[in-house]
């Protein structure tokens, strides 16, 4: 709903919001539809969200045809910002093989 109302008025702000909630969505639909693992820690969040920046980015670059370049910050920045929470939640862990993964 977010991004239609980005769409709609025209205001790329709107973006950040709907970044956010594709995020907390994305966290609820990978706790439902995969099964937690035996010991569930920090690397499960990890890897969970791992995928989050290279989504975010690959949307980024589709919209590269948009004229304006401000459509493609709040992704930047939602990748930016998912990125490093995953390598802060996989490096205090000493855990480098999930990072590598990741």
């Amino acid at each position: 709903m977010s991004a239609f109302m980005a769409v709609d008025s025209d205001t790329p702000e709107w973006l950040y919001l709907a970044t956010g909630f594709y995020t907390y969505g994305w966290y609820w639909l990978l706790k439902v539809v995969v099964p937690p693992p035996p010991n569930p820690g920090p690397s499960t969040l990890v890897l969970m969200f791992s995928p989050l920046p290279v989504i975010y980015t690959g949307v980024a670059l589709m919209l590269r045809r948009v004229p304006r370049r401000a459509w493609r910050w709040p992704l930047y920045a939602w990748a930016c910002a998912v990125a490093i929470g995953v390598v802060g939640l996989g490096n205090p862990d000493g855990d480098f093989l999930v990072l590598g993964l990741a």
